[in-house]
């Protein structure tokens, strides 16, 4: 109750200065707040998308692989999250933590469907993000953001999401949203729950292809007009 309670109270310098400097205070920085409530709903082999320095996967889970497109300390696997170089169904949870909006908004959905791919039938996606107003204002007044700093926001991020375009990139995405959980100071960040859609990915071929896949490949092609397609900067927001 006192933490809460000192939570609250400093919550705009939370919500200011970086994460390591609002733990020096004893305060809970906004990236502990989110890992602690991401964990409470994970089950068994996790893959953080966006990982950053990986301290989720570190911290919180038993089982899983951090990746990130940028080479930040910590990472586990470098690599175009647009193509996610891992079997079908591997994993039980994937998690998107402060990551979603800073995707490119053209390589969203091709994310999102890799992370369909390599979820199991069961599997959940767990997105957190802060209310679009209060990311966009926060993202301005953070002068210490790495991702800024070292990183640089590439074009096509976004400083925040809305709700309503939040469900949209799960459905096309091949998910069921199936829980919005507010948290933080006045219920200021989310965390969203998705599910596979019933029927929806990928199914075998004779010769052992991802018709899924086929079919991916041929919209990157067609989406392409023949030039070579960026690849997506994404990193937690430090």
């Amino acid at each position: 109750m006192y933490q809460q309670l000192k939570d609250i109270l400093f919550f705009p310098l939370r919500l200011i200065f970086d994460h390591e400097t609002v733990a020096s205070y004893g305060l809970t920085s906004l990236k502990a707040e989110r890992h602690n409530k991401v964990s409470e709903y994970c089950q068994g082999k996790v893959l953080d998308i966006g990982c950053g320095e990986n301290d989720f996967i570190r911290r919180c889970c038993q089982s899983g692989v951090g990746v990130d497109v940028y080479p930040w300390t910590g990472l586990d696997v470098l690599c175009d999250t647009t193509q996610l170089p891992f079997e079908n169904g591997l994993f039980d949870t994937v998690t998107m933590i402060a990551t979603l909006n800073h995707i490119p908004a053209n390589c969203r959905i091709q994310v999102l469907h890799e992370a369909s791919r390599v979820l199991n039938a069961e599997g959940v996606i767990l997105i957190t993000i802060i209310e679009a107003v209060v990311g966009r204002i926060r993202h301005k007044l953070a002068w210490w953001d790495r991702d800024r700093k070292e990183r640089g926001l590439k074009e096509g991020e976004s400083l925040g999401l809305d709700m309503s375009e939040i469900r949209v990139l799960l459905e096309q995405g091949g998910f069921v949203c199936k829980d919005r959980i507010h948290f933080g100071f006045l219920a200021l960040n989310n965390l969203i729950i998705g599910k596979k859609k019933t029927g929806y990915g990928f199914q075998e071929s004779a010769r052992g292809k991802s018709v899924w896949m086929a079919e991916l490949c041929r919209q990157r092609t067609k989406d392409s007009k023949g030039g070579v397609k960026s690849v997506w900067i994404a990193g937690e927001i430090h």
